[in-house]
């Protein structure tokens, strides 16, 4: 049983590693196409439509996880089936309406147009916001296949599958297709995009116990509403930290987008983010070695909670070797580092060490939360994501007015440092194992 366990680690482990250097590789050669303030603005239209998407399958993710699983090995396929409708159902909803506003935003540009109120470029945002259901469904397909028992494929395909596409769509796209503009980079996200989802829906649909044959259902009748309800009350609070936790991480691109002066700030930003993402991976990854321990914490005898306790210390002396090595790797090595980027800066590299600093303190509330979400505590835990995210991005702006990217990478340090603090006292009142060697 351990084996098969540790093999299963090993293989998810590499499925990330490979994913990381993927989507490393496309950002280099996408950087190196394109100006830094074309690059800022293709990240922030990325992080808009995976936020959409994400937003379109509200609930979709935790209620899978946690409720779907236990009718596969009762043999109940009912539930699965409604659990589909209503996915699809929820996204096809959810389309229709982006799509009305959409047009309707199209509507008011060509009357601005008209009357020469504008005559500007739009965002590169305004251009792919359609494309978000197309990466819903390829998210509902995936989860699909995790809550199936094919947790390897849907490792596979969250980061190869992902990160692998997107190589694969951009790779190509900038050798050969050499885009010009806004519209020819809208080109190829929507080649992405349909991609990740014929990649998900045929997975899936090679699976021996897929219940595609049951879509038929989805314009035949109605998920009655008691059904659609209990898969939203089992998820809600859940899928609120989720979504915080996304906003507060895309907050910092947005606010720089909006309201920094330099045009530059946006693409150096979301440069560091994917060179500090490998730390980021690296320690929630031996974190979650750790998951399910936390969980049962309560049922362990004296002898079993010390010996948690040592593993926990070892742990964090592991995290903390980690970010230290890391933070002085960056700072020694930023200007090659920003330099494969096609950025040549040596003024902003305490930005990156900064960066992995915070990441220690938000892995460090990844068991925390598993522990007080294990332990009922689940509307604190949302609480707290949430006021993080109103810290991030209020005091973020605000610091962004005055001190520009700086201000902003702050704002985010501490908006991680309030949640951490938060987390920990909280979990000091109900048990006395520590997570940390001081807290």
């Amino acid at each position: 049983m351990v084996n098969t366990v540790m093999k299963r680690f090993i293989i998810v482990f590499l499925f990330g590693l490979v994913g990381y250097g993927c989507n490393l590789i496309t950002n280099v050669i996408i950087s190196n196409h394109l100006s830094l303030d074309v690059y800022g603005d293709f990240a922030v239209a990325w992080r808009a439509l995976q936020l959409i998407s994400l937003l379109m399958v509200f609930g979709s993710t935790v209620s899978a996880n946690k409720y779907v699983q236990k009718y596969i090995k009762s043999g109940s396929s009912r539930p699965r089936k409604d659990f589909l409708i209503w996915n699809m159902t929820l996204v096809s909803q959810v389309f229709v309406t982006v799509t009305i506003i959409y047009f309707c935003f199209i509507g008011l540009a060509e009357i601005a147009h008209y009357h020469e109120a504008w005559d500007g470029e739009y965002h590169l945002a305004m251009y792919v916001v359609l494309f978000a259901p197309f990466w819903a469904l390829a998210l509902i397909f995936i989860n699909y296949a995790l809550v199936m028992g094919r947790s390897i494929l849907a490792s596979f395909l969250y980061s190869v599958g992902v990160y692998g596409a997107k190589l694969i769509v951009f790779g190509f796209g900038f050798f050969i297709f050499l885009p010009q503009n806004y519209l020819h980079l809208s080109y190829l996200m929507f080649a992405y995009v349909f991609l990740l989802f014929l990649i998900g829906s045929f997975s899936y649909g090679m699976l021996p116990d897929n219940d595609l044959g049951h879509l038929k259902y989805l314009f035949s009748r109605s998920l009655k509403k008691k059904e659609s309800s209990a898969w939203f009350e089992l998820s809600k609070q859940s899928e609120v930290m989720i979504l915080c936790t996304e906003v507060t991480d895309v907050a910092g691109l947005f606010i720089l987008e909006f309201l920094d002066s330099v045009e530059f700030d946006v693409g150096f930003f979301n440069v560091c983010f994917v060179c500090v993402k490998l730390i980021l991976f690296s320690l929630d990854t031996l974190t979650r070695l750790y998951e399910m321990k936390v969980t049962t914490m309560s049922n362990l005898s004296q002898e079993e909670s010390n010996q948690l306790q040592k593993t926990f210390y070892h742990l964090d002396g592991l995290r903390v070797a980690i970010v230290l090595v890391s933070m002085a790797i960056f700072y020694e090595f930023a200007p090659q580092i920003l330099y494969c980027f096609n950025i040549d800066d040596t003024t902003n590299k305490i930005i990156l060490p900064i960066m992995v600093f915070g990441l220690f303190f938000r892995n460090s509330c990844i068991l925390r939360l598993n522990f007080l979400v294990a332990n009922g505590q689940d509307h604190f835990c949302s609480y707290v994501q949430i006021i993080r995210a109103v810290i991030m991005i209020g005091l973020g702006s605000i610091l962004c007015l005055h001190y520009g990217l700086y201000g902003v990478v702050l704002a985010d340090l501490l908006s991680k440092v309030f949640a951490f603090v938060c987390l920990t006292l909280k979990c000091r009142k109900l048990t006395p194992m520590r997570f940390n060697f001081l807290m």
